[in-house]
């Protein structure tokens, strides 16, 4: 039987969360702001690839990053400390959540971004993302639009999409 999810409809950005968490590296943990910034690549490679969110939850533009605020009231108090894999979920268990068009952007990310240090990953998104990453902390939702805008373009995507065209 074939328990994986057959459409786009948005997932919990936990599921996301969970999805990272439980694919981590070991080599390579994930902290609260890696965390953050694998599930904002995670939705901006949904929007730019399947043009709809993969999850519900806002990207906001905080001072660190572009951040999903459950996900930075949930996994506050880890600060820099590995977050352990959820209980009771495997890999295999985890995918069954995505529609196969959903975990593309997912695996997409977990390979190109998974093993790079949250300092570095940090520093990438403020590149990447869309926002004036103020001093301030002042969560401001960051428009899908403008995303998908950035990410259309970004290298990685148009490799793909090249790619996938020259097949």
């Amino acid at each position: 039987m074939n328990d994986m999810k057959r459409d786009l409809s948005p997932n919990p950005v936990q599921d996301v969360a969970d999805f990272f968490l439980v694919n981590a590296d070991p080599e390579s943990p994930i902290t609260a702001p890696k965390l953050q910034n694998l599930c904002a690549y995670a939705q901006a490679y949904s929007l730019a690839f399947n043009w709809v969110r993969l999850f519900d939850s806002d990207i906001e533009e905080y001072s660190n990053g572009p951040v999903v605020r459950e996900l930075l009231d949930r996994y506050q108090d880890y600060g820099q400390a590995p977050i352990p894999p959820p209980p009771g979920i495997d890999r295999h268990s985890i995918r069954g959540r995505f529609s196969l068009e959903q975990r593309f952007p997912l695996d997409i990310v977990n390979l190109c971004y998974g093993d790079f240090s949250p300092d570095r990953l940090a520093e990438e998104s403020r590149k990447d993302f869309p926002g004036t990453w103020a001093k301030s902390p002042t969560l401001t939702p960051i428009p899908d639009a403008k995303i998908r805008a950035c990410f259309r373009k970004h290298s990685s995507v148009v490799a793909v999409h090249e790619g996938m065209t020259a097949q």
